[in-house]
C-alpha cells in the first residue's frame, strides 16, 4: 500500500511497497498485507488499513500500517517494528502524521507531525521526554500514499512520468518522487502465477543511486516492487501467507555485505594505508569524505586511490576555526543534558583538565563500561545506552558523543567502513569525532585503543543535530557501498 516503505534501520534503505486499496463508498477500512524478503529470504511482513472519516466538516483519509522486521546481524536477531499512520485530505495533502519504532528490549521511539500552512511541528518522544522542531517549506506536501493513489486512480500510460513532492517521518524531510512507465513486463508472483505487469520506475531521491521498479497490474493495483540492493522485495499477499512462519534461513545482512580484502594486516596500528577502491556504479569520488585524515585522488569515475591517515592526537591545527554550536547542542539522540550521561560523563574524565586527554580517558571508559555488546539494537539515543550499557557500534558512537558534549568538547558521529581482523574484510561502522586542538580526531568507542588508525574509511558525518538530517540518512552512503566494492591495498606505512 504506499509505494515507498522504510524496512530496516539496519540498512536504512527506502524501500517501494504497493497496492493502494481504493475506498468503498460506505467509507469500510480495507487492508493490505505484504511480505518483504532479502536476497529470496523473507524477514518480514506488514499490514496496512484505509478509512475515511469527518473531522471539521470535512472528509479526510486515514492510512494506518504496522511492520513487523526480524535480520540476523553476525548471528544475532534485530527485531523491529513500526507502526505509520497518516491522515490526509481527499487530494493527497498531508494534515498530521504518527510515527512508533520500536527495538525490542532497548528502543521505542514515538513521533508526530503536523501541517500548519508551509510548516511541519514534528514532536519526538524517547523515555518519557520529548523534543519538538519546526520544519520550513512545506507547503503542498503530500504522504507516500498519495503517490500510490494517483497511480490508482490515474494509471501512467507507457513513457509518462508524473512527480510528487512526499514527506517522510523516518527521515523527517520532504522529497521531489518521480515515476516513469517503463514498459511492460511478465513477473512471478509468490504462488508462481505469472502476469503482465506494466514496469513503474523510480529513482530513490533519499539513495540516489538506487532505483525501484514496481509493477501495476490493471484492476489489480501495484502487486511487487524490487530493487537490485541485495535483491530486495515487498510483494503484496493474502493475509494468511504473510502471518505464516516464514522458514528458516541463513541470510546474515552484516555478512552479506562485508567486503573481503586480501594482504591487509592490522591497519588500525598502521600510520598511513593508500587504498585503490573501485565500485560498479556512480562515482567513487562522490562516497567518501576528504577530511583531515583522508584524502581522495580520483583515477576515472569508478576509480579512486583513498589515503587515509592516523590523526596525531597531540598535533595543533586551526584554533581560530572554532565549530558551530550544534556540535555542542542537545538533541534527540545526543541528549547530554540527561542526568545520567552527565554522571557517567563527569566519572569517565575523573580529575583529568586537557580535552584531549578527557576525550581518551572516555573513548576508553564506554568501551569498558558498554558491556553488553551485541547486534540486537537498531539506533538507540544516548541516554537510553547510558540505562542499558548494551549495544554495538551504533551505541557507543552517540554514548561517546554526548559524554563528550557534557565536558565542552564539540563532538561529531561518522558512518563508513572498518576493517575487522577476525574477518579479513571491511564492514559498515559508526564511530565519533571530538574537536581536539583545532581538528577532527577520531575516536572508536567499540575499539578503546586511544584513536585510530588506518582501518577506518569515512563515508560521511553529522552532527545529529535537530536540523541535521535524519540519523537514518546517514547511513545511505553506506546502504550504497553494498555489493558496489572492491579494495585493494597499495601501500602500508607503520
Amino acid at each position: 500500500m504506499y509505494h515507498l516503505k522504510f524496512l530496516s534501520l539496519l540498512i536504512a534503505v527506502l524501500f517501494v511497497s504497493c497496492c493502494n486499496p481504493a475506498f468503498a463508498d460506505d467509507a469500510a477500512p480495507e487492508e493490505v498485507w505484504q511480505i518483504f524478503r532479502l536476497t529470496g529470504q523473507r524477514i518480514g511482513y506488514g499490514r496496512t488499513t484505509e478509512r475515511a472519516i469527518e473531522e471539521d466538516g470535512r472528509t479526510l483519509l486515514v492510512t494506518e500500517s504496522v511492520q513487523t522486521l526480524s535480520i540476523k546481524r553476525f548471528g544475532q536477531v534485530l527485531e523491529m517494528e513500526t507502526e505509520q499512520s497518516f491522515v490526509e485530505t481527499e487530494d493527497g495533502l498531508l494534515v498530521r502524521f504518527g510515527y512508533v519504532l520500536d527495538n525490542p528490549p532497548n528502543s521505542h521511539t514515538e513521533t508526530t507531525g503536523v501541517i500548519d500552512g508551509d510548516q511541519i511541528r514534528v514532536t519526538t518522544t524517547v523515555l518519557g521526554k520529548s523534543s519538538e522542531v519546526i520544519l520550513e517549506d512545506m507547503e503542498g506536501v503530500r504522504s507516500p500514499i498519495a503517490l500510490d493513489r494517483s497511480l490508482e486512480d490515474d494509471p501512467l500510460e507507457m513513457g509518462e512520468t508524473r512527480s510528487e513532492l512526499v514527506f517522510f517521518p523516518e527521515f523527517n524531510q520532504s522529497v521531489e518522487l518521480t515515476v516513469t512507465a517503463e514498459g511492460m513486463e511478465q513477473i512471478t508472483l509468490y504462488d508462481g502465477t505469472m502476469v503482465e505487469a506494466m514496469r513503474i520506475s523510480m529513482p530513490n531521491p533519499l539513495l540516489p543511486g538506487i532505483n525501484v521498479d514496481s509493477f501495476f497490474v490493471a484492476d489489480k493495483g501495484l502487486l511487487l516492487s524490487r530493487t537490485s540492493l541485495l535483491d530486495m522485495e515487498v510483494e503484496v499477499v493474502p493475509a494468511d501467507v504473510a502471518l505464516a512462519e516464514a522458514e528458516g534461513g541463513d541470510l546474515d545482512i552484516v555478512v552479506q555485505s562485508l567486503v573481503h580484502v586480501e594482504g591487509l594486516e592490522n591497519p588500525h596500528a598502521a600510520g598511513r594505508i593508500v587504498y585503490r577502491i573501485t565500485t560498479n556504479s556512480g562515482r567513487a569520488a562522490e562516497g567518501f569524505v576528504p577530511d583531515g585524515t583522508q584524502e581522495i585522488n580520483e583515477i576515472d569515475e569508478h576509480t579512486i586511490e583513498l589515503t587515509v591517515r592516523r590523526a596525531a592526537l597531540d598535533a595543533e591545527g586551526d584554533t581560530t576555526n572554532v565549530p558551530a554550536e550544534e556540535f555542542l547542542a542537545a538533541s534527540s539522540f545526543l541528549d547530554c543534558e540527561d542526568v545520567e550521561i552527565r554522571r557517567l560523563a563527569l566519572e569517565g574524565a575523573g580529575e583529568l583538565e586537557s580535552p584531549t586527554e578527557i576525550a581518551i580517558a572516555m573513548e576508553k571508559f564506554v568501551h569498558d563500561r558498554l558491556t553488553a555488546k551485541n547486534f540486537s539494537t537498531g539506533l538507540a539515543r544516548a541516554s537510553e545506552v547510558a540505562r542499558t550499557m548494551a549495544g554495538d557500534c551504533t551505541e557507543h558512537a552517540v554514548l561517546l558523543a554526548a559524554m563528550l558534549r557534557v565536558k565542552q568538547i564539540p563532538s561529531r558521529v561518522c558512518v563508513g567502513l572498518v576493517y575487522a581482523d577476525t574477518l579479513a574484510a571491511f564492514g559498515g561502522h559508526m564511530w565519533t569525532e571530538a574537536w581536539l586542538n583545532g581538528q577532527w580526531i577520531p575516536l572508536d568507542a567499540t575499539l578503546g585503543a586511544g584513536g585510530i588508525g588506518a582501518g577506518h574509511l569515512k563515508l560521511a558525518h553529522s552532527s545529529l543535530s535537530e536540523d541535521a538530517p535524519s540519523p537514518l540518512s546517514l547511513f545511505g552512503p553506506v546502504v550504497l557501498m553494498t555489493g558496489q566494492l572492491e579494495i585493494e591495498v597499495i601501500e602500508v606505512e607503520q
